[in-house]
């Protein structure tokens, strides 16, 4: 199926490999860690004929910059199938540099997902459900000088990378979604390509001590929001968050635990960016859990540190409907740590 969606991408992720000096006997200089991000951008925005350059391209300035989101709709930038097979192939190449091989196959797997939601909803569907129907965007030409960045995103898909020249300056919001949570017939029976993120989580959570689960599960009890706070707003969210349990607070098997849940959403970044997000260890890390700790039951949780945020919801369809996003509490987008967007 991901065949499918980009031709050839073994063979260009090969060509990554070379570049990035993972093969040969020498070890090359270290070089900026957008290098990879910026060749490859380039090769795609090089390809484009005129026409799809003018959709593709919007004014690094712009608010459409921010607009970044997760749900069936209307978006800026040109959908990867009105592109050219050989052209389909470099995106994937861009994304393969600008994440983890882990993210960047994950990406694949979830626009792959469209395939099996379409027949799911049959004839009657309210949306359309296109494996190709993802757009990329360029925030100005992607040059040395300068400013820039790109986004690609779609249905339960959103992929935001910023750089000044080859200086890769933030890759988030990352955001993963799954209808259905757990694939019940088909050729796919049995998937579940965000599992592994919810299993962990509530693992840890039923590991817990009993006052350490207390204030884990917090006051609301069983009460699940809708759309787990920051997981939506434009730039990182700057309101309270769910005070959780600190892991500080933790014992050895838990505080290991949390790291693994914590390790399952940075390796999906490039390392230049999952390195940084863990500096300090847990220290200042918290965990929230709201609703059920059942399988199969609406639920939904919350990971914050310092630096970051994740967030997680299974609310919908029967807690069969998957939402989950990374962001960067500090520079994201490019911006001062302070600013709002």
């Amino acid at each position: 199926m991901n065949q499918k969606l980009f031709a050839a991408s073994g063979i260009f992720l090969l060509a990554v490999a070379l570049l990035a000096g993972k093969l040969g006997t020498a070890s090359p200089p270290a070089s900026p860690p957008g290098t990879k991000i910026l060749a490859a951008a380039a090769e795609v925005f090089e390809a484009l004929s005129e026409k799809e350059r003018a959709k593709a391209l919007v004014d690094y300035q712009s608010r459409e910059r921010f607009d970044w989101q997760f749900i069936p709709k209307e978006r800026k930038g040109i959908p990867v199938k009105e592109l050219e097979p050989a052209v389909r192939a470099k995106v994937q190449t861009l994304l393969a540099a600008s994440l983890s091989e882990k993210g960047a196959k994950l990406v694949q797997t979830v626009m792959s997902h469209e395939d099996i939601l379409r027949e799911i909803e049959g004839a009657q569907r309210k949306f359309p459900r296109d494996p190709l129907l993802y757009h990329l965007t360029f925030f100005s030409r992607p040059s040395r000088q300068g400013p820039w960045g790109y986004s690609f995103e779609g249905h339960h898909l959103s992929v935001n990378v910023t750089l000044e020249g080859d200086r890769l300056l933030s890759a988030s919001p990352l955001f993963y979604g799954a209808n259905p949570a757990i694939v019940r017939d088909g050729p796919q029976k049995g998937l579940r390509i965000l599992g592994g993120v919810e299993d962990l989580a509530r693992d840890l959570v039923r590991s817990l001590k009993e006052p350490e689960r207390k204030a884990c599960l917090g006051e609301e009890g069983g009460v699940v929001p809708e759309e787990v706070p920051a997981g939506k707003e434009s730039v990182p969210y700057k309101g309270p968050l769910p005070a959780g349990v600190a892991a500080d607070s933790l014992g050895e098997e838990a505080r290991a635990k949390l790291a693994e849940l914590i390790a399952q959403y940075t390796g999906n970044l490039p390392p230049e960016i999952a390195q940084g997000v863990l500096e300090s260890g847990l220290k200042g890390v918290r965990v929230a859990w709201r609703g059920s700790l059942e399988p199969y039951q609406p639920h939904s949780y919350l990971v914050h540190g310092p630096g970051f945020v994740i967030n997680y919801t299974n609310t919908q369809n029967g807690a069969a409907h998957v939402h989950s996003c990374f962001r960067t509490l500090k520079g994201e987008f490019g911006l001062p740590p302070e600013s709002k967007g």
